[in-house]
Protein backbone atom coordinates (compact mmCIF):
# COMPACT_ATOMS: atom_id res chain seq x y z
CA UNK A 1 0.00 0.00 0.00
CA UNK A 2 1.51 3.34 -1.10
CA UNK A 3 0.73 6.22 1.27
CA UNK A 4 3.02 8.81 -0.36
CA UNK A 5 1.49 12.26 -0.05
CA UNK A 6 -0.40 13.64 -3.00
CA UNK A 7 1.53 16.56 -4.53
CA UNK A 8 -1.62 18.70 -4.12
CA UNK A 9 -0.83 18.72 -0.39
CA UNK A 10 1.84 21.29 -1.29
CA UNK A 11 -0.94 23.89 -1.32
CA UNK A 12 -0.83 23.67 2.48
CA UNK A 13 2.67 25.23 2.32
CA UNK A 14 1.35 28.08 0.20
CA UNK A 15 -1.31 28.78 2.83
CA UNK A 16 0.88 28.28 5.92
CA UNK A 17 0.81 30.89 8.66
CA UNK A 18 4.30 32.24 7.95
CA UNK A 19 5.67 35.71 7.34
CA UNK A 20 8.76 37.36 5.90
CA UNK A 21 10.57 37.42 9.24
CA UNK A 22 10.04 33.65 9.70
CA UNK A 23 11.18 32.64 6.26
CA UNK A 24 14.16 34.98 5.99
CA UNK A 25 15.31 34.04 9.49
CA UNK A 26 15.20 30.37 8.50
CA UNK A 27 17.14 30.95 5.30
CA UNK A 28 19.76 33.08 7.08
CA UNK A 29 20.01 30.44 9.81
CA UNK A 30 20.54 27.75 7.14
CA UNK A 31 23.34 29.85 5.65
CA UNK A 32 25.03 30.39 9.00
CA UNK A 33 24.68 26.65 9.76
CA UNK A 34 26.58 26.04 6.50
CA UNK A 35 29.45 28.21 7.83
CA UNK A 36 28.58 31.31 5.79
CA UNK A 37 30.22 34.52 6.91
CA UNK A 38 28.17 36.66 4.51
CA UNK A 39 24.54 36.45 3.43
CA UNK A 40 23.03 38.72 0.77
CA UNK A 41 19.26 39.09 0.44
CA UNK A 42 18.04 40.71 -2.78
CA UNK A 43 14.45 41.91 -3.17
CA UNK A 44 13.19 42.42 -6.73
CA UNK A 45 13.13 43.30 -9.41
CA UNK A 46 9.48 42.40 -9.55
CA UNK A 47 8.04 39.55 -7.51
CA UNK A 48 11.42 38.05 -6.62
CA UNK A 49 13.63 37.45 -3.60
CA UNK A 50 17.04 35.80 -3.62
CA UNK A 51 19.37 34.82 -0.80
CA UNK A 52 23.01 34.04 -1.45
CA UNK A 53 25.74 32.91 0.91
CA UNK A 54 29.42 32.01 0.96
CA UNK A 55 28.92 28.84 3.01
CA UNK A 56 30.13 25.31 2.25
CA UNK A 57 27.43 24.60 -0.35
CA UNK A 58 25.46 21.38 -0.62
CA UNK A 59 26.65 17.99 -1.93
CA UNK A 60 23.14 16.49 -1.87
CA UNK A 61 20.85 19.28 -3.13
CA UNK A 62 17.75 17.07 -3.41
CA UNK A 63 17.61 17.10 0.40
CA UNK A 64 17.03 20.86 0.24
CA UNK A 65 13.58 20.35 -1.35
CA UNK A 66 12.57 16.91 -0.12
CA UNK A 67 9.92 17.17 2.60
CA UNK A 68 11.42 15.75 5.77
CA UNK A 69 14.95 16.01 4.37
CA UNK A 70 17.59 17.94 6.24
CA UNK A 71 21.32 18.49 6.11
CA UNK A 72 23.54 18.27 9.15
CA UNK A 73 26.47 20.67 9.22
CA UNK A 74 28.91 21.08 12.07
CA UNK A 75 27.15 24.34 12.95
CA UNK A 76 23.57 23.08 12.61
CA UNK A 77 21.23 23.95 15.45
CA UNK A 78 18.29 21.63 14.72
CA UNK A 79 14.86 23.19 15.09
CA UNK A 80 16.03 26.80 15.43
CA UNK A 81 12.96 28.20 13.63
CA UNK A 82 10.85 25.16 12.81
CA UNK A 83 10.51 25.95 9.11
CA UNK A 84 12.87 24.91 6.36
CA UNK A 85 13.75 25.97 2.85
CA UNK A 86 10.89 23.92 1.40
CA UNK A 87 8.40 25.58 3.75
CA UNK A 88 9.74 29.04 2.90
CA UNK A 89 9.84 28.38 -0.86
CA UNK A 90 6.42 26.73 -0.78
CA UNK A 91 4.96 29.70 1.11
CA UNK A 92 6.37 32.10 -1.48
CA UNK A 93 5.09 29.74 -4.21
CA UNK A 94 6.11 30.62 -7.77
CA UNK A 95 9.42 29.17 -8.91
CA UNK A 96 12.49 28.31 -6.88
CA UNK A 97 15.93 28.02 -8.48
CA UNK A 98 18.84 26.76 -6.40
CA UNK A 99 22.48 27.03 -7.36
CA UNK A 100 24.92 25.45 -4.93
CA UNK A 101 28.65 24.86 -5.22
CA UNK A 102 30.39 22.34 -3.00
CA UNK A 103 33.76 20.67 -3.49
CA UNK A 104 34.28 22.32 -6.88
CA UNK A 105 30.98 21.01 -8.26
CA UNK A 106 28.23 23.46 -9.15
CA UNK A 107 24.68 22.09 -9.05
CA UNK A 108 21.69 23.93 -10.51
CA UNK A 109 18.08 22.82 -10.18
CA UNK A 110 14.64 24.22 -9.53
CA UNK A 111 10.97 23.66 -9.00
CA UNK A 112 7.76 25.31 -10.16
CA UNK A 113 5.57 24.83 -7.07
CA UNK A 114 2.23 25.14 -8.84
CA UNK A 115 3.35 22.72 -11.53
CA UNK A 116 4.62 20.23 -8.95
CA UNK A 117 1.37 20.42 -6.97
CA UNK A 118 -0.55 19.45 -10.14
CA UNK A 119 1.63 16.41 -10.89
CA UNK A 120 0.78 12.87 -9.91
CA UNK A 121 4.19 12.29 -8.29
CA UNK A 122 6.85 14.24 -6.38
CA UNK A 123 9.56 14.44 -9.02
CA UNK A 124 11.64 17.28 -10.43
CA UNK A 125 14.50 17.23 -12.92
CA UNK A 126 17.91 16.14 -11.64
CA UNK A 127 20.41 18.94 -10.95
CA UNK A 128 22.58 20.12 -13.80
CA UNK A 129 26.18 19.68 -12.63
CA UNK A 130 29.41 21.23 -13.78
CA UNK A 131 32.88 20.68 -12.34
CA UNK A 132 35.44 23.39 -11.88
CA UNK A 133 37.87 23.19 -8.99
CA UNK A 134 38.29 26.98 -8.83
CA UNK A 135 34.64 27.76 -8.03
CA UNK A 136 33.95 29.27 -4.63
CA UNK A 137 31.52 27.36 -2.46
CA UNK A 138 28.14 28.76 -1.50
CA UNK A 139 24.46 28.62 -2.27
CA UNK A 140 21.94 30.90 -3.94
CA UNK A 141 18.20 30.38 -3.59
CA UNK A 142 16.10 32.49 -5.94
CA UNK A 143 12.32 32.60 -5.61
CA UNK A 144 10.64 34.31 -8.56
CA UNK A 145 7.05 34.83 -9.67
CA UNK A 146 6.16 34.67 -5.98
CA UNK A 147 2.53 35.04 -4.96
CA UNK A 148 3.18 36.88 -1.66
CA UNK A 149 3.49 40.64 -1.55
CA UNK A 150 6.99 41.90 -0.85
CA UNK A 151 7.49 43.28 2.68
CA UNK A 152 5.88 46.65 3.33
CA UNK A 153 8.35 47.84 5.98
CA UNK A 154 11.89 46.85 5.07
CA UNK A 155 13.34 48.94 7.90
CA UNK A 156 11.43 47.03 10.55
CA UNK A 157 12.22 43.66 8.93
CA UNK A 158 15.95 44.50 8.81
CA UNK A 159 15.89 45.64 12.46
CA UNK A 160 14.12 42.45 13.60
CA UNK A 161 16.52 40.23 11.68
CA UNK A 162 19.47 42.23 13.04
CA UNK A 163 18.20 41.68 16.57
CA UNK A 164 17.60 37.97 15.93
CA UNK A 165 21.10 37.44 14.57
CA UNK A 166 22.96 39.79 16.94
CA UNK A 167 25.27 37.02 18.23
CA UNK A 168 26.37 36.09 14.70
CA UNK A 169 26.77 39.72 13.68
CA UNK A 170 28.90 40.41 16.76
CA UNK A 171 31.08 37.44 15.71
CA UNK A 172 31.75 39.19 12.39
CA UNK A 173 29.10 37.61 10.17
CA UNK A 174 27.31 39.93 7.79
CA UNK A 175 23.80 40.21 6.35
CA UNK A 176 23.30 42.59 3.44
CA UNK A 177 19.95 43.63 1.98
CA UNK A 178 19.68 44.84 -1.61
CA UNK A 179 16.72 46.54 -3.23
CA UNK A 180 15.97 47.88 -6.69
CA UNK A 181 16.62 51.64 -6.90
CA UNK A 182 17.87 51.88 -3.30
CA UNK A 183 21.26 51.65 -1.61
CA UNK A 184 22.12 48.31 0.01
CA UNK A 185 21.82 48.02 3.78
CA UNK A 186 24.32 45.93 5.76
Amino acid sequence: MDISPDPASLYSLQNANLNWLNILAELIDNSFDASASRVVIQFGPGKRVAIEDDGVGCKEPEVMLRLGGRLQHSGTRLGRYGVGLKDAAGWLWGRTKITTTCGGVKRLFGVNWDGLAKQTDWTIDDPVCSENGSMKSGTQVECSHITKALPKDYGRLIAELGFTFTPGLLDGRQIQFRFPKRKPTT
